[in-house]
């Protein structure tokens, strides 16, 4: 089975509230415009661009005009792994905070080929080496895109604040789409950055104007929405799974922030 495959789609899914992830994806906006938050921070996405998506992240669609549609290249977790193994993790970083590219060149030339390259080999099961070719072409992708951004600093006009802040930030989410399931105390990610807690709010603050630890409960829940979707799980073994004291404590926390218990949220979104 392939670890990778391109649709089209109006994204629909992610406009009512965010929603993690479940792989990586490179979106090119095929027509119309949308608002992208895509963890915490905000992307104007407009026909003829493209958005880079790493596993793990938090997207939600805000104002989508009637004709947006995007073609949306997803890959695996695993695949993602893969192509980074020999690619420096500074690559990554940077694109998280510049993971939008405008250039009609690239576009046309970079991004548009290999979505025609890649559904050329999707489409034809005759070839087997189809996740080697994909894995080789996602390699290449990120790295020209890399290039391109850092040595066009022009076009980096929706980063918010200085380098620090940035990488800070960047650091802060890091940590937490790895140890969201052990913590939910912003001091724990402030000791874990060697800052105080008072700082991390303030970086929080200036890139997405709300409060550290409403960063970090949104990006819970919109993970606990994930794991009660798809896994099978009892509502008590989740609540271990989080490092809640209890099975009712993690009821009355996700009540508190969705409105509905997990059994209710389950029992309407289970996939």
């Amino acid at each position: 089975m392939n670890q990778a495959k391109i649709y089209s789609t109006s994204l629909k899914e992610y406009i009512d509230s965010p929603t993690i992830t479940n792989g990586g994806a490179i979106i090119l906006c095929r027509d119309g415009y949308a608002r992208m938050q895509v963890n915490f921070n905000h992307w104007d996405l407009s026909k003829g661009e493209v958005m880079t998506i790493f596993p793990g992240e938090g997207i939600q669609l805000h104002n989508p005009t009637s004709d947006f549609c995007v073609d949306v290249l997803e890959y695996s977790n695993s695949m993602l792994r893969e192509a980074s193994l020999q690619l420096e993790h500074a690559v990554y970083s940077f694109l998280r905070t510049d993971r939008k590219c405008s250039d009609p060149e690239i576009v046309k030339n970079v991004v548009e080929t290999m979505f025609t390259s890649i559904s050329f080999y999707l489409s034809n099961p005759v070839y087997e080496e189809t996740d080697h070719i994909v894995l080789l072409m996602l390699k290449s992708f990120f790295l020209g895109i890399y290039e391109h951004i850092r040595n066009n600093p022009q076009e980096q006009i929706e980063e918010i604040g200085s380098q620090r802040t940035n990488e800070l930030f960047n650091a802060f989410m890091a940590i937490l789409e790895k140890e969201y399931r052990h913590s939910r105390d912003v001091n724990y990610y402030a000791s874990k950055l060697c800052i105080t807690r008072k700082y991390l709010g303030i970086i929080i603050s200036r890139k997405t104007g709300i409060t550290a630890k409403h960063v970090i409960d949104e990006y819970v829940i919109m993970q606990l929405k994930l794991n009660l979707r798809t896994s099978h799980a009892s509502i008590k073994q989740i609540a271990a799974e989080y490092n809640f004291s209890d099975a009712s404590f993690f009821i009355r926390y996700f009540r508190h922030a969705t409105g509905s218990t997990p059994a209710e949220f389950r029992r309407l979104h289970k996939v």
